[in-house]
């Protein structure tokens, strides 16, 4: 058995996030082992859920979890499966909590002994919550948020303790809360940034259930606006070839371009400043590593987006302090 294994596919979660928590995957595991390891995971874990397979296929999952100041996150992608929670999850114990979850694909969950469907793209609220059933019949992305009440009840319209409340796939405050969510497992929360980002999702959810309109002014000057940033830059490290413009990024967002800039504005910088520190980053990772040795840097820079090889080699120089050709002379990457 790997250490891998022997640590139960399992490791504390990465640093970068700022906050405890664990990863698990069952890739490193052996299919006989891996509902027992997962089970002794997830044990531990935020929800305290118990996992069975649902078909034939071998279990394969996905879990991550971290904790902020609260704020209690749970990803997980797997194959078909049931989850079983006895009580409430491990943050609601002894406190008054609102759980939030939502799913890329169908799942049916028993919650208060009532059976709830929820669609692809639909989330579901929870007040108060405690035992849960929940089956996924198909492969699925999920998440999970768990919040005290009390950093949200003062913005909410509706003030309720005891429901259950499903969440439409088009709403548009849900959808950035949830790229928001999916995109904190793999970025670094900066140091001593950690309120600032709890305080993000709280907006986010305050919005998505129904903010007073004092509560809704301060979401959209801080949640929502860091949100709409953040799925901004991910849109451009993901696609920042020569066709990509600010025009195309504020139209996918349902923005202006001078929206989409005042965004960057709001952290000292500009989109284009943004986009060439990226085109970049990318450069340069390519000229170290021996997988590009067969393209010209001149193929490199277009790939990347730059159309002039000229400008490229002068605001490379300028970021790295040396030209391309001398990067990929002296800073390989093995």
């Amino acid at each position: 058995m790997s250490q891998s294994q022997a640590n139960g596919g399992s490791s504390p979660a990465a640093a970068s996030n700022g906050a405890g928590g664990f990863r698990f995957s069952t890739d490193n595991l052996p299919p006989h082992l891996r509902l027992s390891v997962l089970n002794r995971t997830m044990a531990r874990g935020i929800l305290a859920s118990q996992i069975s397979e649902v078909g034939d296929q071998p279990l394969e999952a996905f879990v991550a979890e971290f904790t902020l100041p609260g704020v209690h996150l749970h990803w997980a992608v797997s194959s078909p499966m049931r989850a079983t929670r006895p009580g409430p999850p491990v943050p609601a114990k002894g406190s008054d909590c609102i759980f939030f979850g939502a799913v890329t694909a169908q799942r049916i969950s028993t919650q208060f002994g009532r059976a709830h469907a929820l669609g692809a793209g639909e989330g579901i609220v929870v007040g108060s919550p405690g035992a849960a059933d929940t089956i996924y019949p198909v492969a699925c992305r999920h998440l999970a948020l768990i919040v005290p009440r009390k950093s949200l009840s003062p913005w909410l319209q509706d003030k309720s303790t005891h429901f259950v409340r499903r969440v439409p796939p088009d709403n548009g405050a849900m959808q950035l809360l949830v790229s928001y969510l999916d995109a904190l497992k793999d970025i670094a929360v900066p140091s001593g940034g950690e309120l600032a980002v709890a305080a993000h999702v709280h907006d986010l959810l305050t919005i998505a259930l129904g903010a007073t309109p004092d509560g809704a002014e301060i979401a959209r000057t801080r949640g929502v606006r860091a949100a709409r940033l953040q799925a901004i830059k991910r849109d451009v490290m993901r696609n920042f070839d020569g066709t990509l413009s600010i025009d195309t990024l504020a139209a996918q967002h349902r923005l202006t371009p001078r929206q989409v800039q005042r965004l960057f504005e709001s952290e000292g910088t500009t989109f284009t400043a943004f986009l060439r520190e990226q085109r970049l980053v990318r450069a340069r990772a390519m000229l170290v590593s021996p997988r590009f040795d067969h393209m010209r840097i001149g193929a490199i820079a277009f790939e990347v987006g730059f159309g002039d090889l000229s400008y490229f080699i002068r605001v490379f120089t300028q970021r790295y302090g040396m030209s391309p050709g001398e990067k990929r002379a002296g800073g390989r990457v093995v």
